[in-house]
């Protein structure tokens, strides 16, 4: 077992993909439900939360995030800004 002696973060653009994903399950699921009308179809967001909390348990398995020692490396550094 390897020991770190820093911090570790994750990528900005794992846990965004996460989110994406969540809402565009929930919004499909309720679709193919048959939930079309506008004011039913706000029940996306406590669904999607719900598909968030079982992909943040299962997607480190299929595919895990990329971690990073220390600060992560930043867009703006590497532009030279």
């Amino acid at each position: 077992m390897h020991r770190v002696s820093g911090p570790l973060h994750v990528s900005v653009a794992y846990p965004r993909v996460l989110v994406l994903l969540s809402a565009l399950a929930s919004l499909v699921l309720l679709w193919k439900l048959g939930i079309r009308d506008l004011r039913l179809f706000l029940f996306y967001l406590p669904l999607g939360a719900l598909i968030m909390t079982l992909m943040v348990r299962v997607a480190p398995f299929v595919l895990p995030p990329r971690l990073y020692v220390g600060k992560p490396p930043s867009f703006i550094t590497k532009l030279d800004l």
